[in-house]
């Protein structure tokens, strides 16, 4: 007899053992950050390319990414189509050896442009025949240095290649933190064999953009200088993305500009005879956090404020949010009517329909899944009794919000309590349900509706246990 658990885990059903594949070769390169796209493959034929693409998108290994525009700066015309990797495909490639691989979740248009810029320079390099780690800890101390790209090249040390976007004076505190930090560790970059000259790329064009991102920069390396009353020990170059990677150049600064350079802007906001010319420039709040830089405001103006944004919600939000329905209560009670049909010598045996149920019901919501697999994964990870409890809290509370189900309501109490190390009831987290439900169900027997109380919160209870005992053979581990 087979295993009742192995139906529920499906054999891998593309073979992917040999490198040489194009499916795998696209896995290969997918791993590197989660997403990559078609002008990663001009290597491949385009035949090989898109029966690749189409395999591992069967498969649910990638699934296309949907991006505004083009994330490379100064393009025109139509993108190249996006790929991301599921959590799926993840696995797989973790499975393969990529031990770092993760399911792609960017959703803002920079920070997926900064992740494509970066495999640019990536595949740049691996063609050069160079060794290249992208997005690894270099060092750990004094502070986590993880560069974009870290390049090693037969003849010198070790080159950083950083990319940036566009920066304004929201991004000075990101980037002041940023060379504060890269220069404390400036000694155990050196010990580690890393060229001091970092290269900043920027996914910019040639233009003013460009200029007042070289500005800010240079602002920001001068604010460091002024508070450590000292030169930098490192030093950062810039150039455009674009110009680099016609004419990549590894070994050396040629082509960049240095951005703390005096001679590449007048003074760079910095007057010459001043008593320190390295103090920084702008609003003094420009330097603190976004969170920080509250403007006085009276709190009448912000009541009216508030209720007129309170009628927009009520008018123009509320309606497009899917409302709470006691039909949900129908769904968990079909699921453990399921658990409990089985015949009365296999009450032991795992209740694998009620299980398949449940997987099926979640994969029709892939939101959902992901928002569990997610929290499973941060409940997995946690070895203190409480925090676990924390994590197992947030685990169901996301099963119950995404179907609009208040869980802090005295009407619905749900816990997950924590392991009874003393052995009088299961040495495990479990979920306990309290339920008074408004009589709006209809058949049931008012001489009943105790009974059916009883009976929909075990129900709701025996479903969320199985986010917690069954993660495997829910798909929440994949």
């Amino acid at each position: 007899m087979s295993n009742p658990s192995s139906l529920l885990n499906a054999e891998p059903i593309l073979p992917l053992d040999d490198t040489t594949t194009p499916a795998r070769i696209v896995l290969d390169r997918l791993a590197i950050l989660g997403l990559l796209d078609a002008e990663h493959l001009a290597d491949l034929t385009r035949s090989a390319r898109e029966n690749a693409l189409k395999q591992l998108t069967d498969a649910g290994y990638l699934t296309p990414l949907e991006v505004r525009g083009h994330l490379r700066a100064g393009r025109t015309g139509r993108a190249p189509s996006a790929y991301a990797l599921t959590l799926a495909g993840a696995a797989t490639a973790r499975a393969l050896g990529h031990d770092h691989a993760h399911a792609y979740e960017q959703t803002n248009h920079d920070n997926q442009a900064h992740d494509l810029c970066t495999l640019d320079v990536h595949f740049a390099a691996c063609r050069a025949g160079l060794n290249i780690v992208t997005e690894r800890n270099l060092i750990n101390a004094p502070h986590v240095v993880r560069p974009d790209n870290a390049v090693g090249v037969s003849t010198g040390p070790i080159g950083l290649f950083e990319t940036e976007g566009f920066a304004d004076t929201a991004q000075r505190p990101r980037l002041l933190e940023k060379v504060m930090h890269w220069n404390a560790s400036a000694a155990a970059l050196h010990q580690a064999g890393v060229d001091l000259r970092v290269r900043v790329l920027f996914n910019l064009k040639s233009d003013r953009a460009l200029q007042t991102t070289y500005e800010l920069w240079a602002n920001v390396i001068a604010t460091a200088q002024a508070t450590l009353e000292q030169p930098l020990a490192l030093q950062f170059w810039g150039r455009p993305i674009g110009e680099f990677l016609q004419k990549p150049v590894w070994d050396s600064v040629d082509g960049f500009t240095r951005l703390d350079d005096p001679a590449r802007a007048k003074d760079f906001g910095l007057a010459p005879e001043a008593a320190h010319p390295n103090a920084p420039i702008g609003e003094p709040l420009d330097l603190l956090p976004a969170a920080l830089r509250r403007q006085a405001t009276a709190s009448a103006d912000d009541v009216i404020l508030l209720r007129a944004y309170a009628r927009y919600f009520t008018v123009h939000l509320l309606p497009e949010i899917p409302p709470y329905s006691p039909a949900f209560f129908d769904l968990v009670r079909e699921i453990h009517g399921a658990a409990g049909a089985a015949e009365a010598d296999q009450r032991l045996a795992i209740p694998v329909v009620a299980l398949w149920m449940l997987r099926t019901y979640l994969a029709n919501y892939p939101d959902l899944q992901q928002a569990l697999s997610l929290a499973y994964r941060k409940f997995n990870r946690i070895n203190s009794v409480l925090m676990a409890q924390r994590a197992a809290t947030r685990l169901v509370r996301t099963f119950l919000t995404f179907h609009g189900l208040r869980h802090d309501s005295a009407d619905c109490l749900v816990r997950v309590l924590p392991p009874d190390l003393q052995g009088e009831r299961d040495s495990d987290f479990n979920v306990h349900v309290q339920l008074r439900l408004p009589e709006v169900f209809d058949g049931v027997p008012r001489h009943h509706w105790a009974q059916f109380q009883m009976d929909t919160a075990c129900a709701l209870a025996w479903v969320l246990q199985q986010l917690l005992d069954y993660p495997d053979e829910l798909g929440l581990t994949e």
